[in-house]
């Protein structure tokens, strides 16, 4: 009750929300609780965990502001990224009447996606990362320092500390990192011959994460945004599902395959699947261990 009293009182004193009517909990994904609150002023949603440091929920603000400024495609409006007294913390964004919206927003989404992982190409560029570190889930994502090799910054700030979150979450498993040591010596092998731009992705884009409006609106949320390749955004889609073809006619349009997409492909799959293990267990490992094979063999 405490922490629901602290958001309380960021309404008041952050948006001048005197009266709260109403608070339900809503499903928000397996990280975090989720609230609708009903307030004199109209419905917001709400996240909190009292279990993570405040700073996971500052950073999904600055993701979602980030996005948003593009205006290539919705995104919730974000008013606030709190911290409780206690520890935890919580963000209150702009609430959105969403359903899963079909086929049709598969099409629309991959218009969209790839305006978005265009937008910056024209544009000064630190290069790859984010204005902070952030997460994918529960995981830390480091972002910070920028760097200008691509593959470099995905060896050792994504798969890097993948892994040694593996030797701190399943010490007994020596295949896992002997098999990740062999796919961070191809990594470089993969984007050779391939100039990689940066671009904003959302960088945990699986459908879970996207909704559409009544009106047809494409939406996405919860993201783990950072500039990256544009590939990468198609990772956690590949491993949940793969990329329909309404999808793919759309997004390929703008933003065509390169030669080597397909082994690319693993390795972005891969990031997932073992952040998966990592926070899930072991029913993702068999994945992993997959996609870890299958890199090193395509070489």
């Amino acid at each position: 009750m405490a922490h629901k009293e602290e958001i309380k009182e960021c309404f008041q004193s952050v948006l001048g929300i005197d009266t709260i009517n109403k608070i339900t909990r809503v499903g928000g994904g397996c990280i975090s609780d989720a609230f609708v609150y009903e307030t004199s002023k109209g419905k917001y949603f709400v996240k909190s965990n009292t279990n993570c440091d405040d700073s996971m929920f500052k950073a999904e603000f600055l993701g979602l502001k980030e996005i948003a400024n593009t205006r290539t495609i919705r995104v919730p409006e974000p008013f606030h990224a709190g911290k409780f007294s206690s520890g935890g913390g919580f963000i209150i964004m702009e609430y959105l009447d969403l359903s899963g919206g079909g086929r049709k927003l598969q099409g629309l989404l991959g218009k969209q996606l790839a305006t978005l992982h265009s937008f910056h190409r024209d544009l000064e560029s630190k290069g790859f990362g984010f204005h902070v570190d952030n997460t994918i889930g529960s995981s830390v994502q480091i972002n910070l320092p920028w760097e200008k090799d691509w593959g470099e910054f995905f060896k050792e700030k994504r798969v890097g500390v993948q892994l040694d979150l593996c030797k701190k979450n399943h010490p007994h498993d020596s295949e896992i990192q002997e098999l990740g040591q062999k796919v961070k010596d191809v990594i470089p092998l993969l984007f050779r011959d391939l100039e990689v731009f940066p671009s904003l992705i959302h960088g945990d884009l699986w459908s879970g994460n996207t909704g559409a409006l009544p009106n047809g609106e494409v939406v996405i949320f919860d993201p783990a945004t950072y500039f990256g390749h544009h590939e990468a955004e198609l990772g956690i889609m590949l491993m949940f599902g793969g990329l329909s073809k309404d999808f793919c006619d759309e997004y390929f349009k703008i933003l065509p395959k390169q030669k080597g997409f397909e082994q690319r492909g693993y390795l972005y799959e891969f990031y997932h699947q073992i952040n998966h293990y990592n926070l899930f267990g072991g029913g993702y490992r068999d994945g992993a261990v997959r996609l870890m094979k299958k890199l090193v063999s395509s070489v």
